[in-house]
């Protein structure tokens, strides 16, 4: 997830995610009851992104911009706060010597990650109800020097994803951000990004176009 800062427009909240050759999608699947519950509101959104404190995501990530190790980040649900327009929890993440932690919530149907950097804004990871071709604006932030704002669009809602760790039913997001001076002109190239979720999991992985990546290695529920 970007860190949502003005310093390196790539650079996700929490490194989250990842593909590479391991990844495979099978799209056009039969609905098999693998799919979201929507048997309440709460229920429904929380099956996209599980908010029990003590849950613990493993992900892996890949950087080619800070080598080609491989590293190992656990984000941890450390606290959770109930509020009217939905159910917001604080993610520590840590490895690799570095530790921050980020603010996750719903707004109504709209799922937010904000970063604990003062500086950070909230993105809008996924809106409800999921519909393929659906679209949002996940940011839209205007500066002295332009303006950056990223379109989001769920381009399938059920597809079979299989990583090492497993084989997940999920909605697959592509954000494409840009960038642009006051003449309407690219300072930086769009970058275009991809985010899967997946019932009761949360996110399985996250791709952008510089090669940066993260799969989910494990989830340990409370």
């Amino acid at each position: 997830m970007r860190s949502n800062d003005h310093t390196y427009r790539s650079r996700w909240i929490a490194v989250l995610l990842v593909l590479g050759s391991s990844v495979v999608f099978h799209t056009g699947c039969e609905d098999d009851g693998t799919s979201p519950r929507q048997d309440s509101p709460t229920a429904y959104r929380h099956s996209f992104y599980p908010m029990d404190v003590g849950t613990v995501w493993r992900y892996f990530t890949y950087d080619p911009l800070h080598g080609a190790d491989t590293l190992f980040y656990d984000y941890t649900i450390i606290d959770r706060t109930s509020r009217e327009n939905g159910d917001s929890v604080t993610v520590r993440i840590a490895g690799e010597s570095m530790e921050y932690r980020m603010a996750v919530f719903w707004d109504r149907n709209n799922l937010k990650i904000k970063n604990e950097n003062a500086s950070s804004f909230p993105v809008t990871y996924l809106s409800l109800p999921v519909e393929r071709h659906k679209t949002w604006t996940a940011f839209d932030e205007v500066s002295d020097e332009g303006r950056w704002y990223s379109d989001a669009r769920i381009i399938h809602d059920d597809t079979l994803v299989f990583l090492p760790s497993g084989g997940f039913h999920s909605v697959l997001v592509r954000y494409i951000d840009y960038y642009i001076d006051n003449q309407g002109s690219d300072i930086i190239p769009p970058d275009t990004t991809y985010t899967a979720f997946s019932d009761s999991v949360g996110i399985l992985f996250w791709e952008n176009s510089v090669g940066r990546r993260q799969d989910l290695y494990s989830i340990t529920s409370p």
